[in-house]
C-alpha cells in the first residue's frame, strides 16, 4: 500500500490516514456493522427468513434447501471480483454500488409479504424470493472480497483480530435486541395479519442495510501500490498453487457443508407444530436462544480476539468449530416439554465457542493471504467455501424430503425421526472436516492443547481484567498492581504486554514486568530474548530481575548470558545470576510463602509485621525480597528499624528492596540512612534510595536530591532522582532535568526523565498516562490534550477586558489548534513545536500584559507565575535545540511535553479570583 515518507498510509485521494483518522474509521466500521447485521438477521437465509419461507409460505424442506444452495452457489461470482478489482482504481465505489443493489432485497421481501397478506399466491411469492435471492447474492459475491481486502489494508495486522473481536461483540450486543424484538413481534402482534408484521420487519432491515452501505462511503480506502499487478491467467490461478491455502479453503468449505446439512432446517423444526414433525416452540424462544448466544458471544468476542493475537488463529478456529455440537446433541433429546432448557444450555455453550470459529476463520484467511494479489486469494476462498457449502444445504433438503415420514423408536419413549438422521449425518461430516482443519499450517500458532490449558482455567477472568487495566494505560500504581497479580497459566495471554512494560518509563513497572515474566514461566522465545537483552544491557535498570526471571523460566538459551553476567561488577546482578543458574540445576516449584507475601496489600491480610520482619532473614532469597516489599505496602512504622538495618548491611541481598519499602512507609527516620546510601557503590541501591527520598519528601530529602542532580552521576541514578524530586513539586529542578533529558542516549531513561519533566510542567503522575498511551497508540489522546489547550486559552481570554483587541487576539488562538493537530498527526513535529511556541508566547504576553523580547518575557513570566515561566523556558529551550536533535523520539517527546504543559496549565488563584 502507498505511504508517506514517514510511513503513514495514504488513501485513494492522496490524504494521509493518520492515527486519529484510522480510529474514527474503525469506530464508524463498528457502527455500520450494527446496521449490516440488522439486515442479515432478517433478510439473509437465517432463522427468520427460513421460518417465513418454509412455515409461512409453505415451501418444502427440499425447496428451502434448494434456495439456500442457490444462494451459496452464487459464491462462484467471487471469482469475477478478481478481474473487477484489478481494473478499478478504487474498490470502494464498485463495492458500494453493487451492495446497495444487493441490500434492496429487503424491500423485495417486504413486497412479497404484503402480496401474501392480500391473498396472493404464496408459492409464487416463494419463487420470487428465490429468484431475488440469487440476483442479490450475485451482486454481493461479485464484490465482497473487495471489502475484505479494503479492511485488511486499513486495519493494522497486529490489532486486527482484537479489533474485529471487539467489533463483533458490539454488533452482537445490539443485534440480539433487534432479533429478540423481531421474534417477539412475530409471536405477539396480533392486531394485523402476520404477513404485515413480516413486511415491516423486512422493510426496517432493508433500510438498515442501505444505510450500512451509504455510511461505508466515509471510511477511507488505502491507496494500493502503483505497481500493483494486472491480473492475468497466472495471477488468477496463483491461489490454487498454494497448497496450504487450498487445504484451508477446502477444510472450511467442508465444515460449512457439514453444518449446512442441518443448519437451515433447525429453526423451522423447532417452531413447526407437532403435526408437521416439529417441536411447536414459539418464535420468541428462537429469540431467547439467539439472545443467549449473542450475550455470551459479546462477553467472549474480545477475549477470543486477544487469544488469536497471542496464540494464533488456528487454535481458536479448531476450538470454535465445536460450537454446533451442543445443538446437534440437543436435537436428539429436545421435546415440547424440555426445549426451553435445551435452548438455553446450547445457546450458552455455542456462544462461548462460536466467536472462535466465525471470527477466527476470517482472520486466519487474512493471515494466509499475501498482501500482493490478496483479492484473488480472498475471492477463491469465498468461492470454494460457498460452492462446497451449497451441496450441504441441497443434501439436507433432499434428506429431509426423503425421510419426512421416518420414525424409529430406539427404546420406549425415545424415538428418532428424519430430522435426527440429518443431524447425525451433519455431525459425522463436521468431525471429518475438523480433522482436515488440524493439518493447516498458520506458521506461529500454539498447539491446541497449550491454548486449552491457558484459557479454560479459573484465573482467566482475572487475567482479562488485568489486561484491560494495562491496556487502558492508567497510572503507574495501577499498572504495577495489575502486573503483580499476574500468575498462573492464563497469564501467558499477557506476555506481549509484559515485554512492552520492560521499557516502561516507570522503574517499578519495569521491575514488576520482569518479575511477572519469570513468575508465569513464559516459554515464549520473545520473552526469553527480551529478558536476555535486558540482562546484557549495562544501562538496563532491571538486570537483577531479568536474571531471576530467566532462572524461573529455565530456558537453556539463557545460560550463556547468565554465565557472562556473573562477571558484572554489580553485586545484585552477580547474586541474581548465580541463583538463576542454580535454579537450572535444581528447579523447584514457587514457594507458597512467596505467593502469599506478594498478595499482601495491607495489615489486614493475615501476617503481622513481626512475621514479615522475621522473613527478612529467610533462607530463600525470593521470600526475603517479597517480605521487604510487603512491609512497604503495609506502611507500618514498626518495620523502619529492621529495614534500615538491611539497607546498611553491605552483604544483604535486599538492600534495594529495603530502601524502596522505606520510601513506601514514608517515615522521616529513614532519611539519614537513605541519604547515606546515595553514595553507595551500587547504582541499584542509589536508584532505590533516590526514589525512596522522593516518596518521603521534606526539606532534607529535597536538598539531597537537588545535590544529586547537580553531581556527575549515572543516567540511571539521575533519572531516579529527577522523577523523585519532580513528584515533590520542586520547579527549579527543571533547570537540571531538561539538559539530562537531551543528553542521555538511553531511550528508557529518557522517557523516565520526560515523566519527571511532565510532573513539573503539570500534575504529578498525569504525563505518564499520556506518554505510555502515545507509545502504544500514537495520537490516541491528542484530542484530549488539544481540548485542554482550548480550555486554557478560554481561561486566559476570560481574564481580559471584554471586546479588547488583546482578548480577541487570544480567543483567535483557538483557530491554530486544528493546524497543530494536522502537524502532529503527520509527524511534522518541528512545525508543531513552532506553532505551540507562538501560541505560548501570545499567552505569556497576555499574562504579563505587555509585548517584549523573548528573554524579557521569560523574566516577567517567572516573576508573575513560576510554573508559567518554567513552562515557557522549557518551550524556548526545546525550540532552540530542535535543529540539533537528530533522534525522532526525542523531538516527539519535546512536542508532547509542550502540548501537555499548555493543556495542564492552570491560572494562579488570584487571577482566577478576579475572573
Amino acid at each position: 500500500m502507498a505511504r508517506t515518507e514517514n510511513g503513514m498510509p495514504l488513501d485513494v485521494a492522496g490524504r494521509p490516514i493518520t492515527p486519529s483518522r484510522l480510529r474514527r474509521a474503525m469506530n464508524l466500521n463498528i457502527a455500520v456493522g450494527v446496521m449490516g447485521a440488522a439486515w442479515f438477521t432478517v433478510c439473509a437465509p437465517q432463522q427468520v427468513l427460513n421460518v417465513f419461507y418454509k412455515n409461512d409460505l409453505g415451501a418444502s424442506p427440499g425447496e428451502l434447501g434448494e434456495m439456500v444452495s442457490l444462494v451459496q452457489l452464487a459464491s462462484l461470482f467471487h471469482l469475477a471480483a478478481i478481474f473487477v478489482f484489478s481494473r478499478c482504481p478504487t474498490r470502494k465505489t464498485v463495492w458500494v454500488v453493487a451492495h446497495i443493489l444487493h441490500r434492496l432485497l429487503g424491500f423485495v421481501l417486504a413486497g412479497v409479504s404484503v402480496y401474501a397478506a392480500g391473498g396472493g399466491d404464496r408459492s409464487l411469492g416463494a419463487k420470487i424470493i428465490a429468484g431475488a435471492m440469487v440476483v442479490s447474492w450475485v451482486m454481493m459475491t461479485s464484490t465482497a472480497s473487495g471489502w475484505w481486502s479494503w479492511m485488511a489494508d486499513l486495519v493494522p495486522e497486529n490489532i486486527r483480530a482484537t479489533f474485529f473481536g471487539r467489533r463483533a461483540s458490539i454488533v452482537r450486543a445490539v443485534n440480539l435486541m433487534w432479533f429478540f424484538g423481531v421474534t417477539f413481534a412475530l409471536d405477539h402482534v396480533r392486531v394485523v395479519n402476520i404477513f404485515y408484521v413480516y413486511a415491516a420487519v423486512f422493510a426496517v432491515g432493508g433500510l438498515a442495510g442501505i444505510l450500512d452501505i451509504v455510511f461505508h462511503g466515509f471510511i477511507p480506502e488505502p491507496r494500493r501500490q502503483a505497481d500493483a499487478p494486472r491480473i492475468g491467467w497466472r495471477e488468477f490461478t496463483e491461489p490454487l498453487r498454494s497448497r496450504n491455502f487450498v487445504s484451508f479453503s477446502l477444510a472450511i468449505g467442508a465444515w460449512c457443508f457439514s453444518t449446512s446439512v442441518l443448519g437451515p432446517f433447525v429453526a423451522p423444526y423447532i417452531t413447526a407444530d407437532k403435526s408437521h414433525g416439529g417441536i411447536g416452540a414459539p418464535m420468541t424462544w428462537l429469540g431467547i436462544n439467539a439472545a443467549v448466544i449473542q450475550v455470551t458471544m459479546v462477553a467472549t468476542g474480545t477475549a477470543w480476539g486477544i487469544v488469536m493475537d497471542r496464540f494464533g488463529r488456528k487454535p481458536a478456529v479448531l476450538l470454535g468449530a465445536l460450537h454446533p455440537l451442543p445443538m446437534w446433541m440437543g436435537c436428539f433429546f429436545m421435546t415440547e416439554h424440555n426445549y426451553p432448557f435445551i435452548l438455553l444450555v446450547t445457546g450458552i455453550i455455542g456462544g462461548l465457542l462460536g466467536p472462535g470459529f466465525w471470527d477466527g476463520s476470517g482472520q486466519l484467511m487474512l493471515t494466509l493471504t499475501p498482501q500482493r494479489n490478496r483479492n484473488a486469494y480472498l475471492s477463491w476462498h469465498m468461492a470454494m467455501v460457498g460452492v462446497i457449502a451449497a451441496g450441504g444445504s441441497f443434501l439436507g433438503g433432499k434428506l429431509g424430503d426423503m425421510l419426512g415420514g421416518f420414525q424409529y423408536e430406539l427404546w420406549e419413549g425415545f424415538a428418532i425421526g428424519g430430522f435426527h438422521v440429518v443431524a447425525l449425518v451433519s455431525f459425522v461430516l463436521s468431525a471429518a472436516s475438523v480433522l482436515v482443519l488440524m493439518r493447516i499450517r498458520e506458521g506461529s500458532e500454539k498447539p491446541v492443547g497449550f491454548v486449552v490449558t491457558r484459557i479454560f482455567t479459573p484465573g482467566v477472568f482475572r487475567t482479562f481484567l488485568n489486561l484491560s487495566v494495562i491496556g487502558a494505560h492508567p497510572s503507574s500504581d495501577k499498572t504495577v498492581r495489575a502486573l503483580r497479580s499476574m500468575d498462573g497459566a492464563s497469564s501467558h495471554l499477557a506476555v506481549d504486554e509484559m515485554i512492552q512494560r520492560l521499557d516502561d518509563p516507570d522503574p517499578e513497572v519495569r521491575e514488576e514486568a520482569a518479575r511477572a515474566l519469570g513468575r508465569i514461566g513464559s516459554p515464549d522465545a520473545e520473552a526469553v530474548d527480551a529478558l536476555v537483552a535486558r540482562l546484557r544491557d549495562p544501562q538496563s535498570t532491571v538486570r537483577p530481575d531479568a536474571a531471576t526471571a530467566l532462572g524461573q523460566i529455565g530456558d537453556p538459551r539463557a545460560v550463556p548470558a547468565l554465565v557472562e553476567s556473573l562477571s558484572c561488577p554489580l553485586p545484585e546482578v552477580q547474586d541474581a545470576c548465580a541463583r538463576a543458574l542454580a535454579a537450572f540445576e535444581k528447579p523447584r516449584p514457587p514457594a507458597k510463602t512467596v505467593r502469599r507475601l506478594r498478595s499482601i496489600e495491607d495489615a489486614s491480610d493475615g501476617l503481622t509485621v513481626g512475621d514479615l520482619i522475621v522473613r527478612l532473614d529467610d533462607a530463600d532469597a525470593p521470600v526475603r525480597e517479597e517480605a521487604a516489599r510487603a512491609l512497604g505496602r503495609i506502611g507500618s512504622a514498626e518495620a523502619v528499624d529492621a529495614l534500615v538495618h538491611r539497607l546498611r548491611d553491605p552483604v544483604s541481598t535486599i538492600r534495594s528492596d529495603a530502601a524502596l519499602a522505606l520510601g513506601d512507609i514514608g517515615d522521616p527516620r529513614a532519611i539519614p540512612a537513605l541519604t547515606e546510601c546515595l553514595n553507595d557503590g551500587s547504582p541499584e541501591v542509589q536508584d532505590a534510595c533516590a526514589r525512596a527520598l522522593g516518596d518521603i519528601g521534606g526539606r532534607q530529602s529535597i536538598r539531597h536530591l537537588l545535590r544529586l542532580l547537580e553531581e556527575k552521576r549515572t543516567d540511571r541514578v539521575v533519572a531516579a532522582g529527577a522523577e523523585a524530586i519532580s513528584r515533590l513539586g520542586v520547579l527549579e529542578a527543571a533547570w537540571e532535568i531538561f539538559p539530562r533529558l537531551h543528553e542521555t542516549a538511553n531511550p528508557v531513561l529518557r522517557r523516565q526523565l520526560a515523566i519527571a519533566m511532565g510532573n513539573i510542567l503539570g500534575r504529578p503522575g498525569e504525563f505518564y498516562r499520556y506518554l505510555t498511551s502515545e507509545a502504544a497508540q500514537p495520537g490516541a489522546r491528542l484530542g484530549r490534550l488539544l481540548r485542554g489547550v482550548r480550555r486554557v486559552i478560554r481561561a486566559f481570554a476570560g481574564g481580559l477586558p471584554p471586546r479588547s483587541r488583546v482578548r480577541k487576539r487570544v480567543e483567535g488562538l483557538q483557530g491554530e489548534l486544528p493546524r497543530i493537530r494536522r502537524l502532529m498527526e503527520s509527524h511534522d513535529y518541528p512545525e508543531a513545536l513552532e506553532g505551540l511556541y507562538v501560541l505560548a508566547r501570545q499567552l505569556v504576553e497576555a499574562a504579563i500584559d505587555r509585548g517584549c523580547p523573548d528573554d524579557v518575557a521569560l523574566e516577567y513570566a517567572l516573576a508573575r507565575d513560576v510554573r508559567l515561566g518554567v513552562g515557557f523556558w522549557f518551550m524556548q529551550e526545546a525550540r532552540r535545540g530542535m535543529g540539533r536533535v537528530k533522534d525522532p523520539e526525542l523531538v516527539h517527546i519535546d512536542v508532547l511535553l509542550a502540548l501537555y504543559f499548555l493543556s495542564a496549565y492552570r491560572l494562579p488563584a488570584e487571577r482566577r479570583a478576579k475572573q
